[in-house]
């Protein structure tokens, strides 16, 4: 029988250095509740204006906000945006990366 051929880059080619430092950029990613988050994260957010906020609930909602002139404004906007989308009755949303720095979750704390 004839050997395998290679049907990928080998581990040192320049594909695996690409994912292992978008994977080191973004430790949070898989704290996202969906999918869906996740892409609007990768494709979204991470491209967009300074001064943002994604915000998370534990019942699944998210939402972004991005380009206003503070922190604490665009965190504001970003949780209310969040709140809005949550199951009622749920903890409400916290703000889980901000301009690009992942924030350990209050509501995760012992």
């Amino acid at each position: 029988s004839e050997p395998a051929q290679p049907t990928a880059p080998s581990a040192s080619g320049p594909p695996a250095p690409a994912r292992a430092a978008t994977s080191a950029a973004l430790p949070g990613l898989n704290s996202l509740p969906s999918d869906e988050a996740r892409t609007a994260f990768v494709n979204e957010f991470t491209p967009a204006a300074p001064h943002k906020a994604f915000a998370v609930s534990p019942s699944g909602a998210w939402a972004w906000k991005s380009g206003y002139g503070a922190n604490e404004s665009v965190m504001q906007r970003a949780i209310a945006e969040c709140n809005l989308k949550r199951t009622p009755y749920t903890p409400p949303c916290e703000v889980i990366n901000l301009d690009g720095q992942w924030i350990a979750l209050a509501s995760r704390e012992p």
